[in-house]
């Protein structure tokens, strides 16, 4: 399997996981033990699953392994650009609901992306000097 692969993987890998768990804090979960209150949970949590993995790996692509404070700088703007993707009107609504969770884990993502593409790099170039020179 190709290194390439690998790495893209694991990042749309990390945007479901991050995704889910950022809908799952925000939403609250489900509330009730309705099967309306569940179905849209689980609507919501892979629409919300699946703008996160069309954001990541779209920068992923687009900036590659770079430093790790663009890649933070992106985490922190991810929620506004994932909120344009998703519904506009209201996903500002629960962004500014929540700015802890949902920018904090918009860093948290940022970083864990990061670190998958310098994992899927040569090993030749990733060294514990350069790697901390980076950051």
């Amino acid at each position: 399997m190709p290194q390439r692969f690998k790495v893209f993987a694991s990042v749309i890998v990390i945007a479901a996981i991050m995704g889910g768990v950022g809908w799952a804090l925000v939403s609250g979960g489900t509330a009730s033990e309705a099967f309306e209150a569940r179905l849209t949970f689980g609507v919501m949590a892979v629409m919300v699953m699946g703008t996160s993995i069309l954001l990541w790996t779209t920068l992923a692509a687009v900036l590659g392994p770079n430093r790790l404070v663009i890649w933070a700088a992106m985490g922190l703007v991810s929620p506004l650009l994932g909120g344009l993707l998703l519904l506009p009107p209201v996903s500002y609504l629960v962004l500014w609901h929540a700015p802890v969770v949902t920018f904090g884990l918009g860093l948290a993502t940022g970083v864990l992306v990061w670190a998958a593409l310098r994992c899927g790099e040569s090993p030749n170039r990733v060294k514990a000097g350069a790697l901390w020179n980076e950051v």
